[in-house]
């Protein structure tokens, strides 16, 4: 073959090449796209999905939160209907004793039947039943349940200032075991120091006034309800002490 055929033979193959060339350099373009959308793609895919990893936190703070308040509001309903269930069952305690209050006009010390039911009632275990003249300024023991020396002996200057305070006052004094007396009303007798008490003031008649002390309560310390309950056998008590004066005179 001369010079000027292989030369010819030569520039044949050429466009062949470059032909191939193309073709290369054109699926290594639509490769390096594919990637760049597969690349995008696949951070898309990464964004929802760390958006959905945060939903899900926070769907479930959500339910955490609903959950917690679901057994609040359980534990308060049934703290509710315990509270209900406990005042039904006072309110009828409280109907029978003071019916029996007003059938011992007749018959034995209705002071102390009117503190017995008032230390049921509010779950105390000891007391006194205290009156005062308003003219005379004369406190005197008209009942006693389990309390020490009483009532052989006179009123401590601790349970006359109780009195007193609460007679002047006009209002209820509430002590629990983390309180800390002072002044007057504080007792260093060993049978006067109660864990709690209430003591709370009765108005019998126009010159005639009643002291309630309910000492020592079993579970816990007297609460709002238990002073309630007191001032309402107090009233009752007021009606029946007052109906046995009036057969008295008679």
């Amino acid at each position: 073959m001369t010079n000027s055929q292989q030369e010819k033979a030569h520039s044949r193959k050429k466009p062949a090449a470059s032909g191939h060339h193309d073709a290369v350099h054109h699926s290594l373009e639509q490769a390096i796209v594919q990637n760049e959308e597969a690349r995008r793609q696949s951070e898309q895919q990464v964004q929802e999905l760390s958006e959905l990893r945060v939903q899900l936190h926070s769907a479930q703070l959500r339910l955490e939160r609903y959950q917690v308040e679901a057994t609040a509001a359980t534990q308060e309903i049934e703290q509710l209907r315990g509270q209900v269930e406990g005042q039904r069952t006072r309110a009828h305690d409280m109907a029978i004793a003071l019916k029996d209050i007003h059938r011992s006009l007749w018959s034995g010390n209705i002071y102390e039947l009117i503190l017995r039911t008032c230390l049921a009632l509010s779950g105390a275990t000891r007391g006194l039943y205290i009156t005062a003249r308003s003219e005379e300024d004369i406190l005197e023991i008209r009942a006693v349940i389990d309390v020490d020396h009483y009532p052989q002996k006179a009123l401590s200057p601790f349970i006359s200032g109780l009195c007193r305070q609460v007679l002047e006052q006009n209002d209820v004094i509430i002590h629990t075991k983390n309180d800390t007396p002072a002044g007057e009303l504080d007792s260093n007798d060993p049978g006067e120091q109660f864990r709690n008490y209430v003591v709370a003031p009765v108005v019998l008649l126009k010159n005639l006034d009643g002291i309630l002390i309910a000492i020592d309560k079993v579970q816990g310390d007297f609460e709002k309800a238990d002073v309630e309950l007191l001032l309402s056998v107090g009233d009752q008590a007021a009606v029946a002490v007052e109906k046995m004066l009036l057969a008295n005179l008679h």
